[in-house]
């Protein structure tokens, strides 16, 4: 299977080889083969549950099971592909609404305090989405505590969520860029600080900045083709059409770059920042996927709780360890 000869994003031939090589490891580019590939996982898995492995005693799977072994991060990548051969934004917030709920079925602590939620925040504005926005971090919530550029970032949210954090936000953020940090973290922060600041200007800069390194970051490695989807910047593109004023607004410049969708941003625009919808209806066994919202968890720990919880871990880990040692 080949991509098509066009696309709305310029992809370099080795970057079109990278695509292909990730989707064929999922074994799904189309709706109807992403239904049967999670289909046929469901099948299998049901079968596993039935007669698992070891010490573990055969129970029926609930749908929760399910999310323990779906790969949310394929879903994306696949349904931002499918958005891109399709040539349809709406398409790419169906699979951003999808993929919000998937991933926080099954939520899987950061090692930090809610400063650790930036990116989920972000990826909710790229999806216009209010309650995943007001699910991940609530309006409740105080600064976070530590000092990396998640923290920093999450902090300029709340604070544009809660002005009276205002100042001290501004401040974390301008001490974070007085010391030597990654392009791509200087830039994701440069972009919320300018924010805070309401200079169009500046941010026009930093979000270009912002997508100019995306790519480049290491993290951004770890998951196959998010190197080739700048979501993040899309989400600050949404956080700045909400909080800078008109007239800053107004004056905001977007970026260049092979790999920002500027139909994305202009439907966006059109349709009145509206979240989208699930990307696929499941019918039969998977229909519980339609209600993914209903099954999200997230617990909001302080650095206290989050330090105890991981040094007993260890424990128990090392007396096991210790255990099968005699």
């Amino acid at each position: 299977m080949e991509l098509p000869k066009k696309l709305p994003v310029r992809l370099s031939k080795k970057d079109r080889e990278f695509v292909l090589e990730e989707l064929h490891k999922i074994d799904y580019m189309t709706v109807t083969q992403c239904k049967g590939e999670l289909s046929r996982e469901y099948y299998r898995l049901q079968a596993f549950y039935a007669e698992p492995h070891g010490s573990y005693k055969p129970r029926d799977m609930e749908p929760r099971d399910f999310f323990v072994h779906f790969r949310q991060w394929n879903f994306l990548s696949f349904g931002y592909i499918n958005a891109l051969i399709q040539n349809d934004p709406q398409s790419l917030l169906n699979t951003l609404y999808s993929f919000n709920r998937y991933n926080q079925v099954i939520h899987n602590s950061s090692g930090y305090d809610h400063g650790g939620y930036a990116w989920k925040a972000l990826y909710g504005y790229a999806a216009n989405d209010d309650v995943y926005i007001d699910f991940v971090l609530p309006r409740s919530l105080p600064l976070s505590v530590g000092r990396v550029s998640c923290h920093i970032v999450t902090d300029c949210i709340i604070a544009l969520r809660n002005p009276e954090f205002h100042d001290t936000a501004v401040d974390s953020a301008e001490r974070f860029l007085q010391n030597k940090r990654s392009n791509n973290d200087r830039a994701l922060v440069g972009t919320m600080l300018s924010i805070l600041k309401n200079d169009a200007e500046l941010f026009s800069h930093n979000l270009q900045e912002s997508v100019n390194n995306h790519r480049r970051a290491k993290w951004s490695y770890s998951w196959g083709l998010l190197k080739l989807m700048p979501i993040l910047s899309y989400g600050m593109l949404a956080v700045a059409k909400r909080y800078l004023s008109n007239d800053q607004w107004a004056q905001v410049e977007l970026p260049e770059h092979p790999l920002w969708w500027p139909e994305f941003v202009a439907h966006n625009e059109a349709q009145g920042y509206q979240p989208g919808e699930h990307l696929i209806e499941f019918d039969g066994e998977l229909s519980f996927m339609n209600d993914a919202e209903s099954m999200m968890e997230i617990e909001h720990k302080t650095v206290e709780e989050m330090r105890a919880e991981y040094y007993h871990q260890r424990k128990e880990y090392q007396q096991g360890n210790r255990g099968l040692e005699k």
